[in-house]
C-alpha cells in the first residue's frame, strides 16, 4: 500500500504562519529587526541566529507570535520576508529590504506612474516579479507568476469573487494555464450549480495528480486500505494522528451502510467537534447542515443517511474520499485567501470589499497590456526578486504604458477629456468623491465618536486583556491591516472633516497610505507633519494651514517622543511657506501637564532652521475628549479656530492657561 503524498497545487504569497494584521508595517520592523541581527552576527549562520532574531523582533513589540516555539517562529516571518524579496536565504537585507528602511526616514517624495504611496510601488514591482515554483509535480518543475494571472482574469472578466479567486485563482499552477483559468470564471459564472462546480473542480484537480491516483485506487477501486490505515488518507503533514476524528466518522457511517451499527445525531456532533484540525464547519455543513434547528438538522441527517444506506459501497468509499479532500483544501484555501488579500491589499491598487478588481486609474493602465503581461510572466521566472527594479527596468520597460491609451480609456469611462496635465487631479477628486461615500456609509460622526472613545480607553487601560479586546474592537471597526496610533491618526482626519462642515478634503491632509478601498495600511513617512488641512475660502476664517499632530505617546514618552518633532514640523513649514498664516494643534489621549507647558512657550520661543526663523509659533495642545465635545455639540471649524486665536493671545497664567482658555470651552 505505501505510504501517501500530495502534490502542491495551492500557491500563496508568504506563509500563512507569519498572517498578521498591519502587514506592511510588519514587514518593516522584519527587516529592521533583521538589520540589527546582521549589524551584531554579520557572519553567523542563521541557523544559529533563531532566537536572537527573535529577541529583536520583541523589541519592537509589534509583532504577534506563539514565542513557544522559537525556531519555527524565526523561519516563519523571515521566510515571508524572504518570499517578498525583502531579504535572501541567509537573512540579509537586499536592495528591496534596504528600500522599505529608506522610506522611513525623511526623504523627498519620489512620484510613480500609479499615483500610489512609495510603500504600495515596491510592493507592486515585487508582486510583478513574484513567481510561485511548483518543484513536486510529475513533470519538470512548473511556474506561475499569480499577480499576473490575477491582473488577467480581472481584464477579462471585469473582477474576481472571493470563490473565485480561491478555487480558480489560487489553484493554478502554470503560467501557460492563465488563459484557461480566464475562461473557466466565465463558464463558472454561466453554471446553475455553483457549489457542484466548485467540488468537482477541486476533485478533479486533486486527483489528477499520480500518488492521489495511487491513493483512489488503494481505497476506492481496490479496497485495500484497512480500517486501521484509515487515517493515513488524510496525508496530514504533521502525522496521521490528526486525521482519528475523520477516521472515526468513516468507521461510524461504514458500521452503519453494513447494518451492524445505528449511528445518531449526537455521535457525528461528537466527533466532528473533536476534530483538531480546524475543519469543524466544513464537515457540519456537508453532514449536518448549517444554521438550522436542531428539529430540522435531524431531518437533514436523516436524509444524509439513507443517502449513505443507498450507495454502493464503491461509491461510498468514493464519496467519502472526495468530500474528505474538498474539505482539506476549502480549509487551505480559506486560509490562503486571507493572506493573499492582505498581501495585495499592500499594492493599493484592487477594492477588496467584496469583490476583487481593479480601481479606476490601474484597470485603464493595464487593460491594453494583456498580451504583454502574459510574456512577462513566462520571463519573470529569471527576474531576480531581490533587487529593486522600477517599471522601466522590468521586461525591457514593455509594461510600461500607452499614456494616450489610457487618457482616451479615462476620458471613455468619465466622460470627460482626460490629459497629461488634469489626469492627477482627476484621479484625486475621484478619490475624494470615493472617500466622501466611504465614509458617509462606514464613519458617520456617531461612529467616529466612538472610535475616538475606544482608542482613548485603551490607552488609558492598565490591565493587558483590556487593551488587547480594545485594540480588536477599534481595528474591527476600521481596518484589520493598521495599528491604533494609525487608525488614530486617520479617524482625526475624519473627525476635522466633520468639524469642518464637510468642505475640506481628507485625504489631502493625511501622510498615511492607504489601500485600494482607501482604508489605512501603514504609519506615515518619516519627518512630515501627520495631518495638514489646508483652509481657503473657509466661512469666517482667514485663509491659512492648519497641522494637527497626534499622538498615543503617554506621560514621559509625551515629552520625550513628541516635543521637539512638533515644534520642528510648525517651524519648517513656516519658514517653508512664508507667505500664509500656518498654526498647529497637537492632539493626545491624555495631555501630559509639561508638554502643555513646552507647547504654550512656543508663542515666545522662536524656532531655528536653514538661517531663519519662524516666530509666534502657535500650537494648541488638545484631548480626545475636546474632539468629541466639539463634533457632539457641533462646535465648527470658525468656531474653533476662534477659541484657538483666543487662547494663543491670552495672558492667562502658564499653569492655568490650558484648562482657563482651551477645557473650559470644550468640555
Amino acid at each position: 500500500m505505501g505510504k501517501y503524498s500530495n502534490t502542491p497545487f495551492i500557491w500563496s504569497f508568504g506563509t500563512t504562519s507569519f498572517r498578521q494584521r498591519n502587514l506592511p508595517l510588519k514587514l518593516e520592523i522584519g527587516c529592521k529587526a533583521l538589520q540589527n541581527l546582521r549589524l551584531k552576527y554579520p557572519k553567523d549562520a542563521w541557523s544559529s541566529l533563531y532566537a536572537n532574531f527573535l529577541d529583536e523582533l520583541n523589541k519592537f513589540e509589534v509583532i504577534n507570535y506563539s514565542g513557544s516555539l522559537p525556531e519555527k517562529d524565526a523561519r516563519a516571518i523571515s521566510s515571508f520576508l524572504e518570499q517578498m524579496g525583502l531579504c535572501d536565504n541567509q537573512r540579509y537585507l537586499t536592495e528591496v529590504g534596504l528600500k522599505i528602511l529608506a522610506l522611513a526616514e525623511p526623504h523627498e517624495k519620489i512620484e510613480n506612474e500609479f499615483n500610489i504611496s512609495e510603500y504600495g510601488y515596491i510592493y507592486l514591482l515585487q508582486l510583478l516579479k513574484k513567481t510561485y515554483i511548483f518543484q513536486n509535480h510529475e513533470v519538470d518543475e512548473v511556474h506561475i507568476n499569480p499577480f499576473v494571472l490575477i491582473l488577467v482574469c480581472i481584464i477579462d472578466n471585469g473582477y474576481i469573487t472571493p470563490d473565485e479567486f480561491k478555487y480558480f485563482i489560487m489553484t493554478a499552477n502554470d503560467n501557460n494555464e492563465i488563459n484557461q483559468i480566464s475562461e473557466r470564471i466565465k463558464k463558472y459564472r454561466e453554471s446553475k450549480d455553483k457549489e457542484k462546480y466548485k467540488f468537482e473542480y477541486i476533485v478533479e484537480l486533486y486527483f489528477s495528480f499520480k500518488n492521489s491516483q495511487k491513493m483512489y485506487t488503494d481505497f476506492v477501486i481496490n479496497n485495500i486500505v484497512p480500517d486501521s490505515a484509515i487515517r493515513e488518507l488524510g496525508v496530514n503533514n504533521n502525522g496521521s494522528q490528526y486525521e482519528q476524528s475523520q477516521e472515526k466518522l468513516y468507521l461510524l457511517f461504514k458500521a452503519h451502510k453494513n447494518k451492524n451499527k445505528t449511528i445518531t445525531l449526537e455521535e457525528v456532533e461528537k466527533i466532528i467537534n473533536s476534530s483538531s484540525e480546524g475543519n469543524k464547519k466544513y464537515w457540519k455543513k456537508l453532514l449536518l447542515g448549517v444554521g438550522r434547528k436542531q428539529k430540522d438538522k435531524q431531518k437533514y441527517f436523516e436524509t444524509f443517511l439513507t443517502k449513505i444506506e443507498n450507495m454502493k459501497d464503491l461509491d461510498f468509499r468514493k464519496w467519502f474520499l472526495y468530500n474528505w479532500h474538498f474539505i482539506k483544501t476549502q480549509k487551505l484555501l480559506d486560509d490562503y485567501f486571507d493572506l493573499n488579500r492582505r498581501v495585495l491589499s499592500m499594492t493599493e491598487l484592487f477594492s477588496l470589499e467584496t469583490n476583487l478588481e481593479l480601481n479606476l486609474f490601474p484597470l485603464s493602465f493595464f487593460k491594453d497590456r494583456r498580451e504583454e503581461l502574459l510574456s512577462w510572466a513566462i520571463e519573470s521566472n529569471n527576474v531576480d526578486n531581490y533587487k529593486y527594479l522600477k517599471l522601466e527596468e522590468l521586461y525591457d520597460g514593455k509594461l510600461l504604458p500607452n499614456s494616450n491609451k489610457i487618457y482616451d480609456d479615462l476620458s471613455l469611462q468619465l466622460n470627460e477629456t482626460v490629459t497629461a496635465s488634469n489626469v492627477n487631479y482627476i484621479i484625486q477628486e475621484i478619490k475624494n468623491q470615493k472617500f466622501a461615500e466611504m465614509v458617509a456609509n462606514k464613519f458617520d460622526e456617531d461612529t467616529v465618536i466612538q472610535i475616538l472613545e475606544d482608542v482613548r480607553d485603551q490607552y488609558l487601560a492598565t490591565r493587558a486583556n483590556i487593551i488587547k479586546s480594545q485594540e480588536a474592537k477599534i481595528q474591527n471597526a476600521v481596518s484589520q491591516d493598521a495599528d491604533v496610533p494609525t487608525i488614530f491618526e486617520y479617524i482625526s482626519a475624519i473627525a476635522w472633516y466633520y468639524i469642518s462642515n464637510k468642505k475640506i478634503a481628507p485625504l489631502e491632509s493625511m501622510n498615511l497610505a492607504l489601500d485600494g478601498d482607501l482604508l489605512p495600511k501603514t504609519h506615515a513617512s518619516g519627518g512630515q507633519a501627520d495631518l495638514l488641512f489646508k483652509y481657503r475660502n473657509y466661512p469666517q476664517v482667514p485663509n491659512h494651514d492648519f497641522i494637527l499632530e497626534v499622538t498615543l505617546n503617554k506621560d514621559t514618552n509625551q515629552r520625550r517622543a513628541e516635543m521637539e518633532p512638533v515644534s520642528r514640523h510648525l517651524g519648517v513649514y513656516k519658514i517653508q511657506n512664508p507667505n500664509v498664516e500656518v498654526y498647529c494643534s497637537y492632539l493626545a489621549h491624555r495631555l501630559d501637564k509639561n508638554t502643555i507647558i513646552h507647547f504654550r512657550q512656543q508663542k515666545i520661543t522662536p524656532y531655528y532652521y536653514q538661517e531663519q526663523w519662524a516666530e509666534n509659533n502657535m500650537i494648541i495642545p488638545l484631548e480626545i475628549d475636546n474632539v468629541i465635545y466639539a463634533i457632539r455639540n457641533k462646535i465648527d471649524y470658525s468656531n474653533l479656530y476662534k477659541i484657538f486665536k483666543k487662547a494663543y493671545e491670552s495672558e492667562a497664567p502658564l499653569k492655568e492657561w490650558w484648562k482657563s482658555e482651551i477645557a473650559s470651552q470644550l468640555s
